[in-house]
């Protein structure tokens, strides 16, 4: 038996991005005016950040920067632990805080930027969040956990999806 394989012709050259760098317009159940990015200031999180100013741009939305201090609630409420919780708590919240504040001066030049900075368990916050402030979009990124860590950590952004 022979069998042939057809194959496709290969470019020569890279075909050229067209000059709007943005999507075409979404249909009219899309207009978000409000988008909420959870940022833990780690790579992932900065490229959501980054797919999130062609959106805010197309639709003129806002920006609205999330971070999360995760609060272990056993951890706090535990009479063997070491340290001052809370106040490792309140020290952690002043430095997202500080680095929130650099990471919106850096890009409000491309769109209206908010910051909020809350404490708890971090997929609770963000749906909770999306709620009392209106959000019309969430761009989330994940850092992609599989197996054990999965199934015994979960995905944030597994929860905010089902939620």
């Amino acid at each position: 038996m022979n069998s042939r394989i057809k194959t496709t012709p290969r470019r020569t050259k890279p075909a050229k991005p067209s000059a709007a760098a943005t999507p075409a317009p979404a249909g009219p159940g899309l207009r978000p005016t409000k988008i909420l990015v959870p940022v833990d200031f780690s790579v992932c999180s900065r490229k959501a950040l980054a797919y999130a100013f062609p959106l805010a741009r197309q639709f003129h939305a806002a920006i609205t920067l999330l971070h999360v201090v995760h609060v272990n609630y056993y951890a706090a409420n535990s009479e063997y632990t070491t340290f001052d919780y809370p106040e490792l708590i309140e020290e952690t919240r002043r430095a997202g805080e500080i680095q929130l504040g650099d990471l919106a001066r850096s890009v409000r030049k491309k769109c209206p930027v908010e910051t909020v900075v809350q404490t708890g368990h971090p997929g609770n916050v963000i749906v909770d969040a999306a709620k009392n402030l209106g959000i019309d979009l969430i761009i989330i990124s994940t850092h992609g956990h599989t197996g054990f860590k999965r199934a015994f950590l979960g995905s944030t952004a597994e929860h905010v999806v089902r939620y």
